[in-house]
């Protein structure tokens, strides 16, 4: 009976691979600009980046991407900002971010599509003032809601909502393409 049943499961899913196989809708490339805001509790800044991803979509509900991120431009603190005298001007930035992430979507619905991601990334930042430099890395769980506009089926827009350990937000808007 056992034999019998195995036989009928292996039997199943050699008939559903082509199917499974099928769906798959391949690989997709996003370039774009984001927004990353850092707060925590002694430290407030901002940083505009250039963003690239790299996805696969194995069907219409999960796929998986790669995200690489660089600074256009940071932003200034003051240390009288958070207690520290004498006051001094420290310049921020968030240098570079790299992350990866597991995706589940909707079905592309008359050129909309919307999804959740979930993944890990990895940053660093550096600051720099007239007395001193720093640099730090740091990583952490990150997740988000975006959605996608497809003018044509293979061009589109993205725009995302994620945030790093609740911490850190990052607004982005990108191109899409599938390739």
């Amino acid at each position: 009976m056992k034999m019998i049943f195995k036989a009928t499961a292996i039997a199943s899913l050699l008939a559903l691979a082509p199917a499974a196989l099928a769906q798959d809708k391949g690989m997709y490339g996003d370039i774009g600009v984001s927004q990353i805001n850092f707060d925590d509790d002694d430290l407030d800044f901002s940083v505009t980046m250039i963003q690239g991803r790299l996805g696969y979509d194995f069907n219409d509900y999960f796929g998986v991407e790669g995200e690489l991120a660089f600074s256009l431009d940071g932003d200034t603190v003051n240390t009288a900002d958070f207690g520290i005298t004498p006051a001094l001007d420290i310049d921020v930035d968030i240098t570079q971010t790299a992350g990866i992430y597991g995706v589940l979507s909707t079905a592309n619905t008359q050129g909309f599509e919307f999804f959740g991601r979930v993944g890990y990334v990895q940053a660093e930042i550096k600051g720099s003032s007239s007395v001193f430099a720093i640099s730090e890395e740091g990583e952490g769980l990150a997740y988000g809601l975006g959605a996608k506009y497809y003018f044509d089926g293979l061009n589109g827009v993205r725009a995302d909502f994620s945030s790093i350990e609740g911490e850190t937000t990052n607004l982005s808007l990108a191109y899409t393409r599938r390739f």
